[in-house]
């Protein structure tokens, strides 16, 4: 049985955080990546496709420019963001639009099922998956 010295110890558990913090960051900017993939697929129907069918009919292209993936960064290293910022995103998303009523006002109607390709692209994706996989294949084999 070997011991070792408190320092020495306290750097090897400092070794282990930092390797499971890179893995963590790797395996978090994948997933992202990933998602924004499916997300991207989601938003690339037939032109001519029906009006509200899903995939999203790319009509002007609008939609699968403004999709985005935001991955990790040594400020922030565990949080990733996968969004779109184009204007009507929202209302593709939930299916609730904004129209004229008349008078210089606007009604809020519920026009069809919304389509919610980025959530569906997560369900498709499964992040957690990933990032378990990437930490048991990885990361968990170097420090066993």
């Amino acid at each position: 049985m070997s011991t070792l010295a408190n320092s020495q110890l306290l750097q090897n558990i400092r070794v282990m955080v930092d390797s499971l913090n890179a893995q963590l960051s790797t395996s978090l900017n994948k997933a992202a990546d990933g998602i924004n993939a499916i997300a991207r697929r989601n938003l690339s129907g037939a032109k001519n496709a029906a009006p509200w069918s899903y995939p999203v009919p790319r009509r002007s292209g609008g939609l699968l420019l403004n999709q985005k993936a935001q991955r990790t960064t040594p400020a922030n290293p565990f949080t990733a963001y996968v969004f779109n910022l184009a204007g009507y995103a929202g209302a593709v998303h939930s299916g609730v639009v904004n129209e004229w009523a008349g008078r210089g006002k606007t009604r809020t109607r519920i026009k069809a099922d919304g389509r919610a390709f980025i959530d569906d692209a997560a369900a498709e994706f499964q992040p957690l998956m990933v990032i378990q996989r990437d930490l048991e294949q990885g990361w968990l084999r170097q420090w066993t």
